[in-house]
Protein backbone atom coordinates (compact mmCIF):
# COMPACT_ATOMS: atom_id res chain seq x y z
CA UNK A 1 0.00 0.00 0.00
CA UNK A 2 1.48 3.63 -1.05
CA UNK A 3 0.45 7.11 0.33
CA UNK A 4 1.08 10.49 -0.01
CA UNK A 5 3.12 11.27 3.15
CA UNK A 6 4.29 14.04 5.05
CA UNK A 7 7.55 13.20 6.60
CA UNK A 8 8.15 15.98 9.39
CA UNK A 9 11.59 16.81 10.16
CA UNK A 10 13.18 15.68 6.41
CA UNK A 11 16.65 17.30 6.89
CA UNK A 12 17.70 15.69 10.06
CA UNK A 13 20.23 12.30 8.78
CA UNK A 14 17.15 9.75 9.77
CA UNK A 15 14.73 12.10 7.51
CA UNK A 16 17.43 11.69 4.83
CA UNK A 17 17.28 8.06 5.57
CA UNK A 18 13.72 8.54 4.87
CA UNK A 19 13.32 9.71 1.99
CA UNK A 20 15.04 7.30 0.08
CA UNK A 21 13.70 4.13 1.49
CA UNK A 22 10.46 5.59 1.42
CA UNK A 23 10.75 6.78 -2.35
CA UNK A 24 11.37 3.22 -3.33
CA UNK A 25 8.33 1.87 -1.50
CA UNK A 26 6.45 3.66 -3.97
CA UNK A 27 5.46 6.69 -1.62
CA UNK A 28 4.83 9.94 -2.75
CA UNK A 29 6.93 12.29 -0.11
CA UNK A 30 6.58 16.03 0.84
CA UNK A 31 9.79 16.52 3.17
CA UNK A 32 9.38 19.09 5.34
CA UNK A 33 11.75 21.03 8.03
CA UNK A 34 11.58 23.88 10.19
CA UNK A 35 15.09 25.03 9.01
CA UNK A 36 17.37 24.63 6.41
CA UNK A 37 14.19 23.91 3.94
CA UNK A 38 15.88 25.44 1.00
CA UNK A 39 18.92 23.55 1.56
CA UNK A 40 17.54 20.05 1.27
CA UNK A 41 14.57 21.22 -1.04
CA UNK A 42 12.35 20.64 1.91
CA UNK A 43 8.93 22.92 2.57
CA UNK A 44 9.84 25.12 5.63
CA UNK A 45 7.25 23.85 8.37
CA UNK A 46 7.46 24.25 12.33
CA UNK A 47 5.09 21.82 13.94
CA UNK A 48 4.44 23.80 16.89
CA UNK A 49 3.13 26.71 14.14
CA UNK A 50 -0.50 25.45 14.03
CA UNK A 51 -1.28 27.89 11.66
CA UNK A 52 0.99 26.80 9.70
CA UNK A 53 0.31 23.16 10.28
CA UNK A 54 -3.23 23.34 9.16
CA UNK A 55 -1.48 25.50 6.14
CA UNK A 56 0.65 22.67 4.77
CA UNK A 57 -1.92 20.01 5.62
CA UNK A 58 -4.32 21.81 3.37
CA UNK A 59 -2.01 22.30 0.41
CA UNK A 60 -0.46 18.70 0.72
CA UNK A 61 -3.61 16.48 1.73
CA UNK A 62 -1.52 13.55 2.83
CA UNK A 63 -2.61 10.45 3.49
CA UNK A 64 0.34 9.72 5.98
CA UNK A 65 2.83 11.58 8.27
CA UNK A 66 6.10 10.52 9.24
CA UNK A 67 6.98 12.20 12.46
CA UNK A 68 10.56 12.65 12.86
CA UNK A 69 10.95 16.26 14.67
CA UNK A 70 13.14 16.39 17.81
CA UNK A 71 12.75 19.10 20.29
CA UNK A 72 15.93 20.62 21.52
CA UNK A 73 15.63 20.12 25.23
CA UNK A 74 18.29 22.46 26.25
CA UNK A 75 17.71 24.87 28.80
CA UNK A 76 18.10 22.78 32.29
CA UNK A 77 15.86 25.33 33.92
CA UNK A 78 13.24 25.73 31.71
CA UNK A 79 13.04 21.73 30.67
CA UNK A 80 9.84 21.08 32.24
CA UNK A 81 8.37 24.09 30.49
CA UNK A 82 9.54 23.06 27.38
CA UNK A 83 7.76 19.10 27.69
CA UNK A 84 4.90 20.55 28.43
CA UNK A 85 5.02 22.91 25.47
CA UNK A 86 6.11 20.60 22.95
CA UNK A 87 3.55 17.99 24.21
CA UNK A 88 0.74 20.74 23.41
CA UNK A 89 2.18 21.36 19.99
CA UNK A 90 2.26 17.53 19.04
CA UNK A 91 -1.58 17.57 20.59
CA UNK A 92 -2.84 20.07 18.09
CA UNK A 93 -0.64 18.84 15.38
CA UNK A 94 -2.34 15.75 15.31
CA UNK A 95 -5.49 16.83 16.05
CA UNK A 96 -5.00 19.00 12.46
CA UNK A 97 -3.73 15.86 11.28
CA UNK A 98 -7.38 14.06 11.97
CA UNK A 99 -9.34 17.31 10.66
CA UNK A 100 -7.44 17.02 7.01
CA UNK A 101 -8.12 13.24 7.09
CA UNK A 102 -4.91 11.65 7.64
CA UNK A 103 -5.68 7.68 8.28
CA UNK A 104 -1.74 6.73 9.61
CA UNK A 105 0.69 8.89 11.76
CA UNK A 106 4.29 6.63 12.35
CA UNK A 107 6.19 8.18 15.04
CA UNK A 108 9.49 8.28 16.04
CA UNK A 109 9.79 7.22 20.00
CA UNK A 110 12.66 6.13 21.02
CA UNK A 111 14.45 3.70 23.87
CA UNK A 112 14.92 6.57 26.44
CA UNK A 113 11.61 5.56 27.89
CA UNK A 114 12.98 1.98 29.34
CA UNK A 115 16.10 3.19 30.73
CA UNK A 116 19.40 1.39 30.96
CA UNK A 117 19.29 -0.27 33.84
CA UNK A 118 18.07 -3.77 32.79
CA UNK A 119 20.72 -6.24 30.96
CA UNK A 120 17.51 -8.41 29.61
CA UNK A 121 16.23 -7.24 26.06
CA UNK A 122 13.12 -4.65 26.57
CA UNK A 123 9.74 -5.79 25.66
CA UNK A 124 6.87 -3.18 24.75
CA UNK A 125 5.46 -4.35 27.60
CA UNK A 126 7.95 -4.31 30.34
CA UNK A 127 8.28 -1.20 32.78
CA UNK A 128 9.23 2.72 31.93
CA UNK A 129 11.82 3.89 33.87
CA UNK A 130 13.55 6.34 31.84
CA UNK A 131 13.59 9.40 33.65
CA UNK A 132 15.41 11.86 31.08
CA UNK A 133 13.29 15.30 30.18
CA UNK A 134 13.86 13.42 26.67
CA UNK A 135 12.03 9.91 28.16
CA UNK A 136 9.20 11.73 29.48
CA UNK A 137 8.87 13.78 26.25
CA UNK A 138 8.45 10.49 24.19
CA UNK A 139 6.93 8.68 26.64
CA UNK A 140 3.94 11.64 26.80
CA UNK A 141 4.30 11.71 23.20
CA UNK A 142 3.38 8.18 22.64
CA UNK A 143 0.20 8.86 24.72
CA UNK A 144 -1.23 11.85 22.70
CA UNK A 145 -0.45 9.68 19.78
CA UNK A 146 -2.65 6.64 21.40
CA UNK A 147 -5.52 9.42 22.93
CA UNK A 148 -5.75 10.90 19.77
CA UNK A 149 -5.99 7.43 17.54
CA UNK A 150 -8.75 6.31 20.01
CA UNK A 151 -10.59 9.16 19.27
CA UNK A 152 -10.15 10.60 15.76
CA UNK A 153 -10.19 7.04 14.49
CA UNK A 154 -6.96 6.78 12.36
CA UNK A 155 -3.71 4.47 12.62
CA UNK A 156 -1.00 5.86 15.02
CA UNK A 157 1.93 3.88 15.38
CA UNK A 158 5.22 4.79 18.06
CA UNK A 159 8.21 3.38 17.19
CA UNK A 160 10.69 2.85 20.14
CA UNK A 161 14.25 3.28 18.05
CA UNK A 162 17.43 2.12 19.64
CA UNK A 163 21.13 3.39 19.25
CA UNK A 164 21.20 4.54 15.60
CA UNK A 165 24.37 4.68 13.55
CA UNK A 166 25.14 5.52 9.78
CA UNK A 167 25.56 8.66 7.66
CA UNK A 168 25.15 12.02 9.95
CA UNK A 169 24.72 10.60 12.67
CA UNK A 170 27.63 12.04 14.40
CA UNK A 171 27.30 11.61 17.85
CA UNK A 172 26.94 7.75 17.77
CA UNK A 173 29.61 6.30 19.31
CA UNK A 174 29.80 3.79 16.42
CA UNK A 175 30.36 6.61 13.87
CA UNK A 176 32.84 8.17 15.89
CA UNK A 177 35.11 5.07 16.29
CA UNK A 178 34.70 4.15 12.47
CA UNK A 179 35.92 6.97 11.33
CA UNK A 180 37.79 10.19 12.16
CA UNK A 181 35.12 12.46 12.85
CA UNK A 182 35.45 15.15 15.56
CA UNK A 183 37.45 14.72 18.90
CA UNK A 184 38.22 11.49 20.53
CA UNK A 185 35.09 9.98 22.19
CA UNK A 186 36.01 9.26 25.41
CA UNK A 187 35.24 5.03 26.11
CA UNK A 188 34.94 2.43 28.52
CA UNK A 189 36.66 -0.61 27.77
CA UNK A 190 34.08 -2.43 29.24
CA UNK A 191 31.35 -5.40 28.95
CA UNK A 192 29.12 -3.05 31.47
CA UNK A 193 28.11 -0.74 29.11
CA UNK A 194 25.96 -2.77 26.23
CA UNK A 195 24.21 -1.10 23.67
CA UNK A 196 21.59 -2.27 20.42
CA UNK A 197 23.05 -0.11 17.60
CA UNK A 198 20.91 -0.09 14.03
CA UNK A 199 21.72 1.65 11.26
CA UNK A 200 19.97 4.52 9.94
CA UNK A 201 18.52 2.12 6.56
CA UNK A 202 16.84 -0.09 8.97
CA UNK A 203 15.05 2.43 10.94
CA UNK A 204 13.90 4.00 7.41
CA UNK A 205 12.50 0.33 6.36
CA UNK A 206 10.58 0.10 10.30
CA UNK A 207 9.02 3.47 9.15
CA UNK A 208 8.17 2.04 5.22
CA UNK A 209 6.53 -1.22 6.62
CA UNK A 210 4.31 1.03 9.21
CA UNK A 211 3.20 2.87 6.25
CA UNK A 212 2.64 0.02 3.93
CA UNK A 213 1.73 -2.29 6.41
CA UNK A 214 -2.36 -2.88 5.38
CA UNK A 215 -4.80 -2.85 8.10
CA UNK A 216 -1.50 -1.89 10.76
CA UNK A 217 -3.20 -1.53 14.05
CA UNK A 218 -2.28 1.63 16.17
CA UNK A 219 0.07 0.71 18.91
CA UNK A 220 4.21 0.82 19.97
CA UNK A 221 7.01 -1.40 18.49
CA UNK A 222 10.37 -1.59 19.38
CA UNK A 223 13.09 -1.02 16.56
CA UNK A 224 16.60 -2.56 17.21
CA UNK A 225 18.23 -5.67 15.67
CA UNK A 226 18.05 -7.56 19.44
CA UNK A 227 21.65 -8.07 19.65
CA UNK A 228 23.64 -6.05 22.27
CA UNK A 229 27.29 -4.89 21.70
CA UNK A 230 29.65 -4.30 24.66
CA UNK A 231 32.13 -1.44 24.84
CA UNK A 232 34.78 -4.00 24.59
CA UNK A 233 33.22 -5.72 21.80
CA UNK A 234 32.97 -3.04 19.91
CA UNK A 235 36.60 -1.62 20.47
CA UNK A 236 37.37 -4.42 18.82
CA UNK A 237 35.79 -4.15 16.01
CA UNK A 238 36.92 -0.82 15.52
CA UNK A 239 41.18 -1.44 16.48
CA UNK A 240 41.99 1.62 14.54
CA UNK A 241 39.69 3.89 16.62
CA UNK A 242 41.21 6.66 17.63
CA UNK A 243 39.68 7.54 21.50
CA UNK A 244 40.23 8.25 25.05
CA UNK A 245 40.36 5.59 27.18
CA UNK A 246 38.41 5.49 30.82
CA UNK A 247 37.28 3.07 33.64
CA UNK A 248 34.92 1.13 34.42
CA UNK A 249 31.55 3.22 34.50
CA UNK A 250 30.52 4.20 37.76
CA UNK A 251 27.06 2.03 36.75
CA UNK A 252 26.07 -0.39 34.86
CA UNK A 253 24.20 0.41 31.53
CA UNK A 254 22.26 -1.40 28.87
CA UNK A 255 19.68 -0.73 26.34
CA UNK A 256 18.67 -3.41 24.43
CA UNK A 257 15.49 -4.44 21.99
CA UNK A 258 13.13 -7.30 22.36
CA UNK A 259 12.37 -7.21 18.72
CA UNK A 260 9.81 -10.58 18.54
CA UNK A 261 6.53 -8.20 18.43
CA UNK A 262 7.94 -6.14 15.22
CA UNK A 263 8.97 -9.54 13.70
CA UNK A 264 5.95 -11.23 14.63
CA UNK A 265 3.99 -8.28 12.91
CA UNK A 266 5.93 -7.58 9.83
CA UNK A 267 8.59 -9.50 9.43
CA UNK A 268 11.37 -7.23 10.36
CA UNK A 269 14.88 -8.26 9.92
CA UNK A 270 17.56 -5.78 10.27
CA UNK A 271 19.75 -5.94 7.01
CA UNK A 272 23.06 -4.30 8.18
CA UNK A 273 25.39 -5.85 10.77
CA UNK A 274 27.71 -3.98 12.96
CA UNK A 275 30.02 -5.72 11.48
CA UNK A 276 29.65 -5.32 7.44
CA UNK A 277 29.14 -1.37 8.18
CA UNK A 278 32.30 -0.82 9.84
CA UNK A 279 34.52 -3.02 7.06
CA UNK A 280 32.64 -0.92 4.95
CA UNK A 281 32.32 2.66 6.26
CA UNK A 282 32.55 4.62 3.00
CA UNK A 283 29.33 2.24 2.18
CA UNK A 284 27.41 2.70 5.52
CA UNK A 285 28.73 6.10 7.19
CA UNK A 286 29.08 8.24 4.07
Amino acid sequence: MTSRVLLVGASGPLGRAMVGELTAWGHEITRTSRSNAAADRSARLDATDTPQVRQVLDRVRPSAVVYLARPALDDADDVADQVDSDIDALRSFVAECARHGVQRVVFASSAAVYGTSSPSPRSETDALVGDSPYAALKLRSEAVLAEAAASDGFTAISLRIFNVYGAGFSNSLVNRLAGDWGTPPLVHDTVNFVRDYIHASDVARAFALGLGAPGAHSGILNVGTGLGTTNHALLKLCPRAVYEASGEPELASFSIADTSHIHSLWGFEPRVTLESAIRQPDRFFA
